[in-house]
């Protein structure tokens, strides 16, 4: 295994970035993070912080000294979101990619070996009914985020392939959950939290679209083991995780806090956005991690 002496989170104020940053340090790992906004979680010995803008070319100057050959950069940096990618799309390339690009320009430009972690998404895929994706099935964009990491994604395949840039890709379903022990959760699980607590679940369609879902520990996990990993015929993994339906999941929440489901039709930009069932087949992460899912979701749901 790769030996890894410092770790660099980047977008460490955002939530995979906070949940990571406090993963590493309960590790007893020395962690810098970084961030445009400013760092709100806890403050823990061996955590720095530096407040910069990723997005500026000149930040990576204050990083020069958070980064030598035996760092893993977890580049988190970015902005998600699916229909509002399209009303701020120059703010989504310039957070989204040209920040990934400044990166990789400064780990050129010194030379270095340090590993970049990045985290792509399911959204790259196009979905397929009831089948598990491999990390080589058919790619699409219908979002300028989805367009985002496809474009990172080879944007690390040709500094690997011209400059030799270490890098590994995680491609991420449906995280959810939170290390710091309280009950919020992000994106798919947290807006159906939100609802259900206000006593009514909204589904598009008749909610049987399929999501892999994976708690934030695991998936912190499984950045980890890409850190370290020296496994070299495959740099893109699949996150592991549960399958479960979208009312699977609504149904459980509704049942923990006793509020009803509403079936909808999908609106029409949200039906041509939709990416279909995205549920992952998680050979090659199984091959660097034999037990890469500890969390069970619906255990997770009755707890909260």
């Amino acid at each position: 295994m790769r030996h890894i002496k410092k770790y660099l989170v980047c977008g460490a104020s955002g939530y995979l970035g906070s949940n990571l940053c406090d993963y590493l340090l309960r590790e007893g790992h020395s962690v810098t993070g970084v961030d445009v906004n400013a760092w709100a979680g806890k403050q823990h010995d061996g955590f720095a912080f530096l407040q910069a803008d990723l997005s500026d070319p000149a930040a990576y100057r204050s990083l020069a000294g958070a980064i030598d050959d035996d760092t893993a950069v977890f580049f988190l940096t970015g902005l998600s979101g699916t229909a509002r990618s399209f009303d701020q799309y120059a703010k989504y390339v310039a957070v989204n990619e040209l920040s990934l690009l400044h990166l990789l320009n400064a780990l050129r430009t010194g030379e270095s070996k340090a590993r970049v972690i990045f985290p792509s998404s399911r959204l790259v895929y196009r979905g397929v009914p009831g089948k598990e994706l491999p990390e080589d099935a058919q790619k699409e964009s219908k979002t300028i985020y989805a367009a985002n990491k496809i474009a990172c994604e080879a944007y690390l395949e040709a500094y690997s392939k011209a400059f030799g840039v270490d890098y590994r890709v995680l491609r991420l379903g449906v995280p959810y959950g939170n290390l710091t022990g309280q009950a919020y959760s992000y994106g798919t699980i947290g807006f159906f939290l939100s609802q259900a607590k206000r006593g009514e679940i909204t589904l598009y369609g008749d909610g049987s679209l399929r999501r892999s879902f994976t708690h934030v520990e695991d998936v912190c996990r499984q950045l980890c083991a890409l850190a370290g990993t020296d496994e070299t015929s495959h740099l893109i993994y699949n996150a592991c995780g549960e399958n479960y339906s979208l009312r699977d999941v609504a149904q459980v929440i509704a049942g923990r806090f006793h509020a009803k489901i509403t079936y909808q039709p999908f609106p029409a930009l949200e039906q041509r956005l939709e990416s279909g069932d995205t549920i992952f087949d998680g050979g090659r992460m199984l091959r660097i991690l034999p037990d890469p899912v500890t969390h069970n979701l619906t255990d997770w749901l009755l707890k909260i």
